[in-house]
């Protein structure tokens, strides 16, 4: 038990210090240190699920713990897949609550938006499985469409060049607003 924790301590430090790196915003940085995160929440998960009694203190602990019933950005838990999708800046609807979780890459593109449909539908599975309560489960349903940003997210996934040509637009028309006919 003793060698897996040194295991993973290696493995976090190393991957915490590891070029390979997503900004998400000013205070979330996604690392592969929340890839660990995301696999030890999913074995947990996994057992919850497959506990019969779903309303035993263990169980309310794990869902507790987790935040499996409140947080929006674990509609893909239930995945055995999402481990080894890439990492993301994943957020609901207009939310400014940022998570690094795992995402899909159906379309294989830096910025994709996931509808709400599918979303909700899998959020409410996700949190039937936990055991949740009915009205979180309610609440899962009303979830907006999921947003995932693979790079550039500090910058709306706009490129540098992007933002130049946007720039000069706005100086442009700055301009052309302050130049009397």
């Amino acid at each position: 038990m003793e060698s897996k924790t040194i295991l993973l301590t290696l493995l976090y430090l190393g991957s915490v210090y590891s070029d390979v790196s997503i900004d998400c915003d000013a205070r979330v940085v996604c690392t592969e240190a929340d890839r660990i995160m995301w696999i030890s929440r999913q074995k947990d998960f996994n057992l919850l699920s497959s506990l019969s009694d779903k309303t035993s203190f263990y169980a309310a602990g794990l869902r507790k713990g987790h935040n499996f019933c409140t947080d929006d950005s674990i509609a893909f838990i239930a995945d055995n897949e999402s481990g080894t999708w890439p990492m993301a800046c994943v957020w609901t609807g207009n939310s400014g609550n940022v998570s690094c979780v795992p995402a899909p890459m159906p379309t294989h593109s830096v910025f994709e938006i996931s509808e709400s449909e599918v979303i909700s539908k899998k959020l409410a599975q996700v949190r039937t499985a936990a055991g949740c309560h009915d009205d979180d489960i309610k609440e899962a349903y009303e979830t907006p469409e999921l947003y995932v940003c693979r790079e550039r997210c500090f910058d709306l996934g706009i490129s540098p060049l992007n933002w130049l040509v946007f720039d000069a637009g706005l100086l442009l028309s700055l301009f052309a607003l302050g130049i009397p006919e």
